[in-house]
């Protein structure tokens, strides 16, 4: 099991051929307020792809992903939004084949972080980059082992305290299996931390989420010999990462996306069980599935979460149609329930939405990638 097959759809768009691309740009088209809307994006390359946005304040919001192929030259996709447009922002230069940057998280305009990975003779490598106000640039980070190491998701609770959770690969002499990567950031360097890891194949985190420096979630998913996915939910308390029950309504594929926090009471986390939305909440005692559409009739993913407030949620992600078309799937929770609103697709064949951020509640980014290149919705 490769979790570069599954984890994230962006990498579907790096082998498929150019089938439609708009041309690149950077000019700004005025907001249409009272629902979603496309705003033009850079694309510094073909194809491209957003995979994650950060907000510091509405005229300062990030963006990243990658560009080109697995097969080699794809680099890092950087973007900032400077409240008129958005611009391509130069990448910190690797000498890798392959580089993609999945996740980004804001301390501050002149402290931000992304998170990704590398690779190297055909070895995945850790990737962290960091924002200083004036460029990027690499910062060390661990490679536990000589298999495989990829980071997905990254969050910043000060400048001293910053979160970053993947998976390694070991190989043995019964084969390959994955393990749970959590990687911390204590101001000065960045370090491995033991992290659970259930699974005797598979074990991976996909996102993190923090309360606080003694509150922090991270998501994902594992797996048996039996091929079976299960949702994975660890808990960081100050002192240790401890796994916390969470349910897998699926009966082959589990898989948490994305995770927010508003409290030490209330969590939210979603992506999909089998071909479905799922979406899950965190009462301060245990997680409970909460019900959400499914618009599509083939297949239904939630692939990230923001939030506003208790009463202001944000979740998106893609849905695939009769005709097996990716469409956006935008949906919003209100307080009282989960409800599909409609936002662009503007795709002839993949539209997908892999990353939100909210400032207010009338200044909302998403973006992800439109057939061959890079996508960015507002809403307001």
């Amino acid at each position: 099991m490769k979790l570069r097959s599954y984890l994230k759809s962006f990498l579907i768009l790096c082998f498929l051929p150019v089938l439609f691309v708009h041309a690149g740009t950077t000019n700004a088209a005025p907001f249409s307020c009272g629902g979603w809307s496309v705003i033009p994006s850079a694309n510094p390359g073909t194809p491209d792809g957003l995979t994650a946005v950060a907000a510091v304040s509405a005229t300062d919001v990030w963006a990243v992903g990658g560009s080109g192929s697995q097969r080699g030259s794809g680099q890092p996709v950087i973007e900032q939004w400077n409240g008129t447009q958005w611009n391509a922002v130069s990448p910190a230069s690797t000498t890798a084949l392959y580089s993609i940057l999945y996740s980004v998280a804001a301390v501050s305009a002149n402290n931000i972080w992304a998170v990704g990975w590398q690779g190297i003779n055909g070895v995945a490598y850790t990737l962290i980059e960091h924002w200083n106000g004036t460029q990027w640039s690499i910062v060390k980070s661990p490679n536990p082992t000589s298999a495989g190491n990829e980071l997905f998701s990254v969050a910043a609770i000060s400048a001293n305290d910053v979160w970053a959770t993947g998976y390694i690969q070991k190989t043995t002499s019964t084969g390959t299996s994955e393990q749970t990567l959590v990687e911390h950031w204590n101001g000065k360097q960045w370090s491995v931390v033991s992290s659970p890891s259930p699974g005797s194949q598979a074990d991976n985190l996909t996102a993190v989420a923090a309360v606080s420096a003694t509150d922090v979630w991270a998501v994902g998913f594992y797996a048996n010999n039996n091929g079976v996915w299960k949702t994975l939910t660890e808990h960081w308390n100050g002192k240790q990462w401890k796994i916390v029950s969470s349910p897998s309504p699926g009966s082959q594929i589990n898989y948490l996306a994305s995770v927010a926090t508003i409290s030490a009471n209330n969590a939210w986390a979603v992506g999909y069980a089998d071909k479905q939305t799922l979406i899950e909440h965190w009462n301060g005692k245990q997680w409970s599935i909460v019900k959400g559409p499914g618009p599509g009739p083939v297949s239904n993913s939630l692939l990230s979460v923001t939030v506003v407030s208790a009463s202001d949620i944000w979740a998106v992600g893609y849905y695939q149609s009769s005709d097996y078309m990716d469409h956006t799937l935008t949906e919003h929770w209100n307080g009282k329930g989960w409800a599909v609103v409609k936002s662009p697709s503007p795709g002839m064949v993949s539209t997908q939405l892999e990353g939100v951020a909210a400032i207010s509640a009338h200044d909302v980014w998403v973006v992800g990638h439109v057939d061959s290149t890079t996508l960015t919705e507002h809403y307001c």
